[in-house]
């Protein structure tokens, strides 16, 4: 069992929930369920939701029918909130493009 915070945040990324599942909204409503904004390690970096912000577009774009909005600007919501000012790398990076692709998509969140 590996323990590193990268295994985790590779799940959290959403990309193996919406690659091979038929029912992605269920499970994509599931997750959200159980990962409140804010708490544990799926929200400890900004950058993430960014990964999980094209996840998110790359499941509509394949199935037209899943609705991702509101998760989408709950992502960019918390993106804004903790944006990674610290860090000048790829986060702060990361941060911005979540930020443009939400609100050219969805007016970000407000």
């Amino acid at each position: 069992m590996n323990l590193d915070a990268r295994s985790v945040w590779e799940y959290e990324r959403l990309n193996f929930l919406l690659s091979k599942r038929k029912c992605k909204m269920l499970f994509v409503s599931l997750y959200y369920f159980f990962s409140p904004v804010g708490k544990g390690l799926t929200w400890s970096c900004s950058m993430e939701s960014t990964y999980r912000i094209y996840n998110l577009l790359f499941a509509n774009y394949i199935n037209t029918n899943f609705r991702v909005e509101k998760y989408i600007i709950k992502e960019a919501n918390f993106i804004k909130n903790n944006l990674e000012l610290h860090s000048n790398n790829n986060h702060i990076l990361f941060n911005y493009i979540g930020l443009v692709i939400s609100d050219e998509l969805y007016g970000g969140g407000g």
